[in-house]
């Protein structure tokens, strides 16, 4: 995945997983939902990540990032 943001594949999972719950986002350019989620890494890296649930209910990881903005960082104090 090493997308942009620095982020691997693997460090998106274990954000994902250690997220409480997941809080509705804005929805995709298809309409889809998109979700987000922030959480740690094993390693203390705290993350946002942004997935999409198929009609399934699968979820697809988007993107992870760092949250850098004032508002993204309170997200997180909050969890």
């Amino acid at each position: 995945m090493a997308d942009d943001h620095g982020v691997e594949y693997e460090e998106a999972v274990e954000a994902l997983r250690s997220a409480p719950h997941l809080e509705q986002a804005t929805s995709g350019p298809s309409g889809q939902r998109r979700y987000r989620a922030c959480g740690l890494t094993s390693g203390g890296r705290r993350l946002e990540v942004i997935v999409a649930r198929d009609q399934g209910g699968w979820m697809r990881i988007i993107t992870a990032f760092e949250p850098r903005g004032q508002k993204q960082r309170r997200r997180h104090r909050r969890r």
